[in-house]
């Protein structure tokens, strides 16, 4: 009889352990069972025997009923139970027995296999009972994420849609039994199940499911002007696990661009509904921020407004919104625009939750967020030009030039030029045509606004403002050279005002405020930048309360002011950061410390406001080069400087 076993095991299965993974269809390895579960299909048999320790082959049957004979007695009329699988086992690992018969079929526990036919769902296919928790499931993917990522579940049966018995639509029933199989599996029109995956990649749950509300579980409301940027946000929320998105198309009420984020303590939604007009979705566990980057053209995001800029496109607009600390989205009024004046504004702006307040359709308007993935440099390639564009203002030099190619040529070559402007041969103005103007802007970060005020102090980062010695300082009390001015900043002491003398192109002398100047508190401490052909000439008056001077010559100015502490003094404006702490000192080396932070202000115990005590606030100025305004004229072109473009982004095809 042993040999006659050994002969047929031979027939049947070759010397390959391939062949020993495939199932061997109407063959029957009788006995040796210790143990009958339920199985789908043959394949989970064939899994269940692979994960169970002490299984080496496996028989699952069909359903029909059939006479034979086993051994030495007759059995007839059996009925071989539907889904019934028998793992098996014998001391050799093979079967004492192989026979032919019919409606069953055998195979061996599989050594390499990667689960794969655990992942496949069982539709119409019923585990009934076995169940530890019910949630609700916008569709069967789900429900199988949920079974996976829940440490007790083994397996699970879903409701569809198209269930019609009772009102179990949408219901996932997360199983688990000790052998790890369910103890029955019957057929069932409306429901799919299924097991848990071993390896899967959460894409399932990143998937939207349009028209499915989950309704309740709210805890917080904001507006996004589409489902990905509602989805971005619950991602980036540590509280929220999942959300319903009211699209443009919802009629019912006035939630349209309303994103509700949600959570449960089980991870899942309560309820899952059809519902027209929404969509839904979960968090995202792998994802890269590319939906935040994409612009939303004519949508408005209004309010939230923290600064108005000048902008020639929207690209840089978002780009200028990336590098302001306090930044999150924006929104740009295009060229476009006609209902008033706002063209080429933009508008950074910023709420608590990082996302806006309202969401509204717009024409003329491209609103989006920062960009997440690029590393806030200052030195940023600004390639384009603008046809029929005019930066107006800052301007220091004139010249006469064939072409804007030549024009932007010559900007770049100019340490001090950051954008420019050239009326070409259709300019209106005959006598003003091939004129190539160079443009200024401030590129060292300088309070706007400058306030007495006790119990404040105020001072720079150390970081921003080294020189290895000091000049000679040519800076004369209670002297004035009237006139000649061509610009005028806040400056917070006269060694700042020299400073910023230097940096300017066409600054030849200046004069400063002190603080006690003016009753006209608006012309207290500013720095009055002038401009002369013959500095000679200059007549010096003598004034009260005032300072005036020269740049230096062939050296650095003096730092001291950078390293001065500016007591009863309140730089306005600015914040991006502010936090309590116990000293200005403390506060300094915060802003010296930050490479965001450019100047600070700190509240001291005694400041009048118990609310702000204490506090210090860091404060922060863009380098982006930003125009002084930006407007519509015919036969001018402008652009910015290629100093900072590669030879690939510098001529762009």
């Amino acid at each position: 009889m042993r040999v006659y076993v050994l002969i047929v095991l031979w027939c049947v299965f070759p010397d390959s352990f391939s062949k020993a993974q495939e199932l061997k269809v109407d063959v029957e390895f009788p006995g040796d069972d210790f143990l009958q579960i339920y199985s789908p299909d043959v394949q989970h048999c064939q899994l269940a025997c692979t994960q169970h320790p002490s299984c080496l082959f496996l028989l699952r049957t069909d359903h029909r009923e059939k006479d034979f004979f086993n051994g030495s007695r007759s059995v007839s009329n059996i009925i071989w139970k539907t889904f019934h699988c028998y793992l098996k086992r014998t001391a050799t690992g093979s079967p004492f027995q192989v026979v032919a018969q019919t409606g069953v079929t055998s195979g061996f526990k599989l050594v390499h296999q990667d689960n794969k036919t655990a992942q496949e769902l069982k539709v119409d296919v019923d585990f009934p009972g076995d169940d530890f928790l019910q949630i609700y499931s916008p569709d069967v993917q789900h429900c199988q994420l949920a079974c996976t990522q829940h440490p007790s579940c083994l397996f699970f049966t879903f409701f569809r849609s198209d269930w019609v018995k009772d009102n179990k639509t949408f219901h996932c029933y997360l199983k688990r039994t000790a052998t790890g199989s369910p103890f029955q599996v019957v057929a069932q029109t409306g429901v799919t199940s299924g097991f848990k995956l071993v390896h899967q990649d959460n894409k399932t749950a990143q998937e939207l499911k349009v028209d499915v509300d989950f309704p309740g579980d709210d805890f917080l409301q904001i507006y996004s002007p589409d489902v990905q940027h509602c989805q971005l946000a619950c991602t980036q929320h540590p509280s929220c696990l999942f959300f319903t998105f009211f699209r443009s198309d919802w009629v019912k009420d006035n939630k349209t661009f309303h994103c509700y984020l949600k959570r449960t303590a089980t991870g899942s939604p309560f309820q899952v509904v059809a519902q027209t007009g929404v969509t839904s979705g979960f968090k995202l566990v792998h994802q890269d921020n590319k939906t935040a980057q994409e612009l939303k053209v004519d949508v408005d995001f209004p309010g939230d407004d923290f600064l108005q800029i000048y902008s020639p496109d929207v690209q840089h607009c978002q780009l200028a919104c990336t590098q302001h600390p306090s930044c999150l989205f924006f929104t740009f009024f295009r060229s476009d625009w006609v209902k008033d004046n706002k063209t080429f504004h933009c508008y950074l702006k910023r709420t608590a939750t990082g996302s806006p307040f309202q969401v509204v359709a717009q024409t003329g308007v491209t609103s989006g967020f920062k960009l997440v993935h690029q590393d806030n440099k200052t030195d940023t390639c600004l390639s384009s030009t603008y046809q029929g564009i005019d930066f107006t203002g800052s301007d220091y030099v004139q010249l006469t030039l064939n072409t804007s190619d030549d024009c932007q040529k010559q900007c770049t070559s100019d340490p001090d030029c950051a954008f420019f402007s050239f009326t070409t041969k259709t300019f209106p103005d005959a006598e003003s045509r091939n004129k190539c103007f160079l443009k200024f802007r401030w590129t060292v970060p300088t309070p706007s606004v400058l306030i007495k005020t006790p119990g404040l102090v105020s001072g720079f980062s150390d970081a921003s403002y080294k020189t290895k010695e000091d000049c000679k300082e040519e800076i004369f009390a209670n002297i004035h050279y009237r006139g000649n001015d061509i610009e005028n900043i806040p400056a917070a002491s006269p060694q700042h005002c020299q400073f910023l003398c230097n940096r300017h192109p066409r600054c030849t002398h200046f004069t400063y405020t002190t603080s006690s100047y003016s009753t006209k508190s608006e012309i207290n401490m500013h720095c009055f930048l002038k401009h002369t052909q013959n500095v000679s000439q200059l007549k010096p008056v003598i004034e009260e309360k005032l300072f005036s001077g020269f740049p230096t010559q062939n050296c650095t100015p003096s730092n001291v002011w950078a390293t001065a502490r500016y007591e009863d003094l309140h730089f306005l404006g600015h914040d991006y950061h502010d936090f309590k702490t116990d000293s200005s000192e403390l506060c300094r080396e915060t802003c010296t410390k930050d490479p965001n932070c450019h100047f600070y202000t700190y509240a001291l115990p005694c400041y009048h406001d118990e609310n702000i005590r204490r506090g210090c606030y860091l404060k922060h100025v863009m380098a982006l080069p930003i125009p002084e305004k930006v407007k519509h004229s015919h036969g001018v072109i402008s652009g910015f400087s290629l100093r900072n473009c590669s030879e690939s982004t510098a001529h762009p095809a």
